[in-house]
């Protein structure tokens, strides 16, 4: 399997390809001594997370954005490290979800791709979904089997046509992205379904 290094890459090419609109608001990526402080200010360490905050920080928001504007997959948007760790902070504090797990992804209405960062978890490395009214439980569901099956499945969804950017906005064919996600991510339960 190639590296997230290498897939980042490769995402990144694919990005500008399909001219998703998400490719100009990406912020650029922070240095890894920042990114290493920032996270050990919360108690994570995670080179994955490192490596992806090094490669771009997200995207911040700008006022009058509506959700889905700069969607590239199903599930939402990148959020920025900041971002994230004020996520994390709150949640953690107010025992949203379980501790070690670490927003990445926003659909902006309260759902959340989370990095299961905690050593003691069965899904430690995978992505969790934390959405309430999606699976009806307050529970996050594995939906990646990690970060680098994440963007393999994000590129392989826009290679076989799951996903197309048509004039500047996703559009998603539900069951290819189901064959595929689950092709790729046999360890998740979301897929399962």
């Amino acid at each position: 399997m190639a590296s997230i290094q290498q897939i980042l890459v490769e995402f990144e090419i694919l990005l500008k390809k399909v001219q998703a609109p998400i490719y100009e608001k990406l912020q650029d990526g922070l240095a890894s001594d920042y990114v290493d402080r920032l996270l050990a200010e919360t108690g994570i360490n995670n080179d994955e997370l490192k490596k992806l905050y090094a490669w771009k920080n997200g995207i911040s928001y700008d006022s009058g954005w509506k959700i889905g504007d700069f969607d590239f997959f199903s599930f939402g948007l990148f959020l920025s490290l900041q971002d994230s760790i004020e996520h994390y902070v709150t949640s953690k504090s107010q025992k949203i979800w379980r501790s070690g797990l670490f927003p990445i992804f926003t659909n902006g209405g309260g759902d959340f791709i989370l990095l299961d960062t905690n050593d003691k978890n069965k899904t430690k490395g995978m992505l969790l979904l934390h959405a309430p009214s999606l699976l009806l439980s307050d529970k996050p569901e594995s939906i990646y089997d990690s970060l680098n099956t994440f963007f393999t499945t994000i590129l392989e969804c826009y290679n076989v046509g799951a996903y197309k950017m048509i004039e500047g906005s996703i559009e998603i064919d539900d069951d290819l992205e189901h064959d595929v996600s689950k092709r790729l991510n046999p360890k998740s339960k979301y897929w399962i379904q």
